[in-house]
């Protein structure tokens, strides 16, 4: 299956809407498309999330950051950045004094898709340099992950060793089942759908107790309803894959 390129972006992630030029969570929307393809048994020909995820720290001189060579914006704030602006960015007051944020950022959102990611990778045997280089430079505590340490932070200590921290398995599971039950809605409806990828993403990629996970959502059509509260055009890949892996007359339950 070929991924039409109206859905990527110049450096190959996916993007939210078709219209968009990039994607503040690019790593997530990558991940969506590359577990739920598994799911559904699809394989995707024009699709590699492995460089993907290596490209994030790649192209920003070994420091994940949210797009390929970011690290270039990152410098030039630094040279520009006076003591307030600095200042606000370490408390995290930039959007309260509308000052402009520091670009030297990767959210615990990204941190969760690229670990759950490459651990499903690791799994079926698949480039395991490459993988382990990925989940090893990953780091658990930033100034965005440092507060998630029940869903992110335990999600990526058990994801570099699992042998050994199988104890966080039912953390990471009573966590996600959490959010995955959520009942909370948008101001069109529809249930938030953000926490609930998130959860989903973990607990697949981690190969997790999944139907566990998700027997208390909301949701009247499950998994599929929610990708398609999150991505609001119907012929989106993400869809169209969710579709193929949930539905029951298309694909896996």
């Amino acid at each position: 299956m070929l991924i039409d390129d109206k859905w990527k972006d110049r450096d190959g992630n996916i993007k939210p809407r078709s219209k968009d030029f990039s994607s503040e969570n690019g790593s997530t929307f990558n991940a969506m498309v590359y577990l739920l393809a598994k799911v559904a048994g699809v394989v995707l020909e024009n699709f590699d999330i492995v460089k993907l995820n290596a490209n994030k720290h790649k192209t920003n001189e070994g420091q994940y950051l949210t797009n390929d060579f970011d690290i270039i914006k990152v410098k030039d704030w630094k040279k520009r950045a006076s003591f307030k602006m600095k200042l606000a960015n370490f408390f995290k007051l930039s959007h309260y004094f509308k000052i402009e944020r520091s670009p030297e950022r990767f959210s615990h959102d990204e941190t969760n898709s690229v670990v759950a990611t490459s651990f499903y990778e690791l799994g079926l045997g698949n480039m395991p340099i490459e993988n382990t280089v990925n989940l090893d430079k990953i780091q658990k505590n930033t100034s965005q992950t440092f507060y998630r340490p029940h869903d992110v932070g335990s999600a990526t200590n058990y994801a570099k060793n699992p042998i050994e921290k199988k104890y966080l398995i039912p953390v990471i599971e009573f966590f996600s089942k959490l959010s995955l039950s959520s009942t909370s809605k948008d101001s069109a409806g529809d249930y938030h759908a953000s926490g609930k990828i998130q959860a989903w993403i973990r607990i697949v990629g981690l190969d997790l107790d999944l139907k566990y996970c998700t027997k208390n959502m909301p949701e009247k059509n499950g998994l599929v309803e929610m990708f398609s509260n999150f991505i609001k055009e119907d012929d989106h890949i993400i869809n169209v894959l969710a579709r193929k892996a949930y539905s029951a007359n298309e694909g896996p339950e």
